[in-house]
């Protein structure tokens, strides 16, 4: 029986979709900054945001060594009105912390950052079936855990809109640690801070490359569910791929949960 069950948020937990590329959430950032004296076109700011997150991302690899590095946004925020070419004088209150650092921890940068998110989704909620579930796995003594790659900044919000955050007995965001999935040492930290065994601990998320591809290469089971509507010949081609891709063998390694509602449908162990 799985005693220990890990659950990726978005796509698995939360059927959300966003798009921060949409004309309108660069229309509203640009007003905003426009009002704390930074002027930008938005075509501008939305191209000088995503270098940035290139840039950021490329140093922290460097870094870190990982592959897949993630980084915080935060500063990012930060620089679009500190590094303003264009600028004008305001009467608008501005941040009192002047340097990128303390300025990305700073309220008003949170504020930026999730005025960013809201801007962007155009769904956001709870797949059914999410808290009851979650709630009987608790009620059976299970332990619950996030490991997500998302924004702390906007994703603890969300998970508390939500009403999931007591239902974990940890969670874990990727921008917390520098790594996102499938680095496996994501995943090693949790279980090692943990104690979890391998033996009985469930991955589950909706993406063969991030959640069965950490899980496998941490030695644990993985349940994918079929939130984009695949076929089951699909599914079954792209577990193919994803043992495969990291030399697994036993195929009971990824369950495929293809009913909805999903989470209702989880394996309860190795042999269910």
């Amino acid at each position: 029986m799985y005693e220990n069950y890990i659950f990726d948020l978005y796509g698995t937990l939360i059927d959300i979709h966003t798009d921060e590329h949409k004309p309108k959430l660069w229309n509203t950032m640009a007003r905003i900054y426009d009002a704390y004296g930074a002027e930008y076109d938005p075509e501008e700011m939305e191209k000088i945001f995503f270098e940035m997150d290139r840039e950021a991302r490329k140093k922290l690899a460097m870094e870190n060594g990982s592959d897949y590095p993630e980084i915080q946004y935060e500063p990012l925020f930060a620089r679009l009105l500190l590094e303003a070419e264009k600028t004008h004088p305001v009467t608008a209150p501005l941040p009192e912390k002047r340097s990128v650092e303390e300025l990305a921890a700073s309220p008003w940068t949170a504020l930026m950052a999730n005025v960013f998110r809201i801007e962007s989704r155009r769904r956001f909620r709870l797949f059914p079936g999410v808290l009851k579930t979650l709630i009987q796995l608790k009620k059976e003594g299970k332990r619950v855990f996030l490991l997500s790659n998302a924004q702390a900044v906007f994703t603890r919000p969300e998970l508390e809109q939500t009403g999931l955050v007591p239902l974990f007995d940890d969670i874990y965001l990727s921008s917390d640690y520098g790594i996102m999935k499938p680095d496996p040492r994501f995943l090693t930290a949790l279980m090692e801070k943990h104690g979890l065994k391998k033996e009985n601990t469930l991955m589950t998320g909706d993406d063969f490359h991030a959640d069965a591809g950490i899980a496998l290469e941490n030695g644990v089971h993985a349940a994918i569910l079929n939130t984009h509507g695949n076929t089951e010949e699909v599914m079954e081609k792209y577990k193919k791929d994803a043992l495969k891709r990291h030399k697994v063998r036993d195929t009971s390694m990824i369950h495929l949960v293809m009913k909805d509602p999903f989470l209702p449908n989880l394996p309860k162990g190795p042999e269910a």
